[in-house]
């Protein structure tokens, strides 16, 4: 979730501009964290 956050204070603080390939890798980085946390529920 860190990368998602330095993202989100970089875009307010910083000025960062979005592209598409920070685009993608907050879908990855959110599509990962989805599949990780969605398992770890299903065992218990």
């Amino acid at each position: 979730m860190f990368p998602i956050v330095a993202l989100g204070v970089s875009t307010a603080m910083e000025g960062y501009t979005w592209t598409i390939t920070s685009i993608l890798g907050l879908l990855f980085a959110l599509g990962g964290n989805w599949i990780v946390l969605s398992r770890s529920a299903q065992k218990k």
